[in-house]
């Protein structure tokens, strides 16, 4: 007999002791587990049940992990765009002779901050800075900006970056080159 005809209507598992559970091991942990964590220990508690199913109730329950999984990167086809003049030499003899600078992704609560510093490497100065909510040239620029006009008419500092998307995408080349 097939089982779709035996039961009439599903019966709605009912998992009070659970929830119980999965919160009682959220708050011990600090809230720093996930699902797959959660799984694994609720089933030394003797509790067997699916990865879905724990991550359901957690869902129900309105509560997730605090952390989130490293992503790495994709390495692929990289864009050369100017020579590297430092060749790993991060010192200086004079200001305004190196600067370097990169955008550095911060999370504060729930939002994404992005920080875009510049330094100078002969007193390890930061002297310009710029922060953003959305990663955009317009943080480089600015912060670009900011620094060029510290600069007397016969300065002329070598600017060394990673050359990331945030960087050079937009043109930072063709300004820094005026």
């Amino acid at each position: 007999m097939p089982r779709s005809s035996f039961y009439y209507k599903e019966v709605k598992r009912n998992y009070h002791e659970v929830k119980e559970a999965i919160l009682s091991l959220y708050k011990k942990n600090r809230k720093r587990d996930g699902y797959r964590p959660m799984t694994f220990k609720l089933r030394q508690m003797g509790f067997n049940l699916n990865h879905k199913t724990v991550l359901k109730l957690m869902n129900e329950l309105g509560i997730h992990s605090i952390l989130r999984k490293k992503r790495h990167g994709k390495r692929g086809k990289t864009s050369h765009i100017a020579p590297n003049l430092l060749n790993r030499d991060f010192t200086a003899t004079a200001l305004n002779q190196k600067w370097v600078t990169d955008v550095t992704e911060f999370h504060v609560g729930q939002e994404t901050l992005y920080f875009s510093p510049l330094m100078d490497l002969a007193n390890r100065e930061i002297i310009a800075y710029n922060f953003a909510t959305r990663p955009k040239f317009s943080l480089v620029k600015k912060m670009l900006e900011q620094g060029l006009s510290r600069l007397k008419p016969t300065e002329c500092p070598i600017i060394h970056s990673d050359q990331g998307v945030f960087v050079w995408h937009g043109g930072m080349g063709e300004n820094v080159g005026r």
